[in-house]
């Protein structure tokens, strides 16, 4: 019986969400013209996106079983503002080629309409933001958040991680680490980089994202700390169950 209520919650509550989502699909322009302004592989490519994207979604409100009925905010999911969220989310999830952005979308979806989440202000600045987000940027986005946050793993007196420390932790070269870094700060998610001068450089990998330096006459290396900002930490929260 228990297990029926779940599943009974569940349903209540995905069809309120995903009802409309083929509704939502056609009217997004070009995605109902086949042969129009898109092809036909494309155009099932699409419809694959929103198949892969609902499930997704769907997943989610499992995921949160038993306490759904208590946690969904039916004022938010009746409300003009998710209204027009909706449609952006699936329009953003469908033309996308990335798994990883269409599982926090997915999140994004069912955080907006349950509490405490579903409060969150500037959900269309997140969606901006996270649209424009390739899989690289998410990743260290995400480490980057451990390390500030999870002390049992990561000890970090700045809350930040180096270039180098990055490029280890992900293994890819230093050159892509700091490219995506840079992208990280242009979309107003990591802050502008703290620096620390090293004067007896103790002959660890060269940790800097920008050159070296030096201080006086005695030498050293600078050391670049990427940190997190207020924005990366909201966005965070809203495309996952953190």
């Amino acid at each position: 019986m228990k297990e029926d209520k779940e599943e009974q919650n569940f349903k209540s509550a995905a069809d309120l969400i995903l009802a409309g989502a083929g509704a939502i699909a056609s009217a997004i322009p070009g995605l109902s013209a086949v042969g129009g302004m898109i092809s036909f592989g494309q155009f099932a490519w699409l419809q694959e996106n929103q198949v892969k994207f609902q499930k997704m979604v769907e997943n989610e409100f499992r995921i949160i079983g038993e306490k759904l009925d208590e946690k969904i905010d039916r004022d938010a999911i009746e409300s003009d503002e998710f209204k027009s969220l909706m449609l952006e989310i699936v329009e953003v999830a469908m033309k996308s080629s990335s798994e990883l952005k269409r599982q926090a979308l997915a999140k994004a979806i069912v955080n907006s309409v349950t509490i405490p989440k579903s409060k969150f202000t500037g959900k269309s600045i997140l969606l901006r933001i996270i649209s424009q987000m390739s899989d690289e940027e998410m990743a260290i986005l995400q480490l980057l958040y451990e390390i500030k946050h999870d002390k049992s793993k990561y000890e970090s007196k700045y809350e930040g991680a180096t270039t180098s420390h990055i490029s280890y932790k992900l293994e890819w070269n230093k050159e892509d680490t700091l490219v995506t870094c840079q992208a990280l700060h242009q979309l107003s998610l990591v802050k502008e980089p703290y620096r620390e001068f090293d004067t007896q450089p103790s002959g660890t990998p060269d940790d800097i994202p920008h050159g070296t330096g030096s201080m006086g006459n005695s030498g050293g290396k600078v050391y670049y700390y990427w940190r997190i900002t207020a924005l990366a930490e909201k966005l965070i929260k809203w495309c996952s169950d953190i």
